[in-house]
């Protein structure tokens, strides 16, 4: 039986770039919407990029939201040069940690869970 409250989590978070864009929420008031710090444990990568699948469109969201960022330190998400996508978290440009993927929707899913858990470190 798949958790009502778990699904609900996981498509608000991976919509959070709409979201944060078109309803005026702070990243910690979608983060408490979503009931995430609560269930931070059971939202997993692959659960996400299973949602990101349905959703395609929500790459580019990700993508422009990570374009759009202007603090720094901070997580990062895009393609490389060579077809890869990058999950990355820099400080004044230099990179702490980096993640490579051919997949992009598990990149995709990774900067969701990044995020998310960078958020709920300010709990």
């Amino acid at each position: 039986m798949e958790n009502t409250d778990l699904l609900n989590c996981i498509k608000i978070i991976g919509d959070f770039p709409t979201i944060y864009r078109t309803e005026n929420q702070t990243p910690l008031g979608v983060m408490m919407q979503s009931g995430y710090s609560n269930l931070f444990s059971l939202v997993t990568i692959e659960n996400i990029s299973d949602y990101l699948i349905q959703k395609p469109k929500l790459i580019e969201d990700w993508i422009n939201y990570s374009e759009d960022i202007r603090h720094s330190p901070a997580w990062g998400f895009g393609q490389d040069g060579n077809g890869s996508w990058t999950v990355a978290y820099s400080d004044d440009g230099k990179f702490i940690d980096k993640y490579n993927y051919n997949d992009k929707f598990v990149a995709c899913a990774k900067m969701v869970k990044v995020t998310f858990e960078e958020i709920r470190k300010h709990i």
